[in-house]
């Protein structure tokens, strides 16, 4: 198979990953902040769905043709695919969270704020911003520096938002 047409479905399998944990966050703050308990149960299964049913294949696909990729182009020895990659491994643990999380949910013991749903969302902006980044650029340094800016102005947000 050809390295335009793996590389297309790589991008594919990212967008739906990203898609998902965007999404999957959302459901959190509207969990916490619902009064009923069929409302929360709805979105509690909504978020099993979609964790099972699109965030962790869509990141097993994304990361298996990855895997394949990094032989073609030897990112391996390239230091900025070991930026991507930090970012990367942490993605994955965020990911982990989330399924504690949609655990939590399940046994009505998810018990965090809406504010602290909202700021939890946006941790994977901030890594998918270093992983784009490092690997358009080819520059670890664009990286770190494009996240640390995503970080600065979701601080500067919720700054603003939540100031009392």
């Amino acid at each position: 198979m050809s390295y335009a047409i793996l590389k297309s479905c790589h991008v594919i399998a990212i967008l739906a990953w990203s898609a998902g944990l965007f999404y999957i966050g959302r459901l959190f703050v509207y969990y916490v902040e619902s009064p009923h308990s069929e409302t929360r149960q709805v979105l509690t299964t909504m978020a099993r769905r979609l964790n099972n049913g699109i965030i962790w294949p869509a990141s097993i696909i994304g990361t298996l043709i990855g895997l394949h990729l990094i032989g073609v182009v030897n990112a391996l020895s390239q230091p900025w695919f070991h930026t991507k990659a930090l970012f990367l491994i942490a993605l994955f643990g965020y990911q982990h969270a989330l399924s504690r999380i949609i655990k939590r949910m399940s046994a009505n013991a998810f018990t965090r704020s809406a504010t602290w749903c909202r700021v939890f969302n946006e941790v994977p902006i901030v890594l998918l911003t270093g992983i784009v980044f490092s690997a358009v650029t080819k520059d670890a340094f664009i990286g770190w520096g494009a996240s640390g800016i995503v970080v600065l102005m979701i601080g500067l947000f919720f700054g603003v938002r939540y100031r009392r």
